[in-house]
């Protein structure tokens, strides 16, 4: 349909703005305008139409580009949790879009989560012995399961993640977990 066609043209447009001013002031206010673009464009089409995940993923890249991370998770996420892990070649890269989305929301959560001051930047010694505590973040061990979810599904090489995730552990009082994790990760 031209509508369609229309708010994709004018969304690619305003996306390479978006990215070209991304450090300007008021980016973000075009961040919301081409997010509304592209929720005009979700509402129009049928809900299975293979154009919504690269809209999701459009809108997302964006979104990271502008420092807009919390954002740009739910959009990697999106396409986590209505993709199939088993696609090939539908990216620029021609890898996998899911695990792409998926390393990408990973790799936004990061950094929700150093905003957020959940990811260490110093550690301190604790005795071996200390009681395990109760992570009291939700997105930090969403974030740990993401990481481990994804090692499973591609046996790709996190070992930047699970060093900070197993530092993370650690810092949050899990301390017997993050040792088991990180020497599962020297082996």
């Amino acid at each position: 349909m031209k509508a369609e066609k229309q708010l994709l043209d004018t969304a690619e447009t305003l996306q390479a703005l978006v990215i070209k001013n991304k450090k300007a002031d008021g980016v973000e206010t075009l961040g919301a305008a081409l997010a509304a673009i592209y929720d005009a464009f979700v509402q129009i089409v049928d809900e299975k139409d293979p154009r919504i995940a690269k809209v999701h993923y459009n809108l997302a890249e964006t979104l990271f580009q502008i420092g807009s991370y919390d954002k740009a998770v739910e959009n990697y996420r999106w396409i986590v949790d209505h993709g199939q892990w088993g696609e090939k070649g539908s990216t620029a890269s021609g890898s996998n879009p899911v695990a792409e989305a998926s390393l990408k929301a990973i790799a936004s959560r990061y950094e929700v989560l150093r905003q957020q001051k959940l990811i260490p930047v110093e550690l301190a010694a604790r005795p071996l012995n200390t009681p395990e505590q109760k992570v009291q973040s939700p997105s930090l061990v969403e974030w740990v399961r993401w990481i481990d979810f994804h090692a499973s599904k591609t046996h790709a090489n996190l070992e930047n993640f699970y060093f900070e995730s197993n530092r993370s552990l650690y810092s949050h009082g899990q301390v017997k977990k993050a040792r088991r994790a990180d020497a599962a990760l020297r082996h």
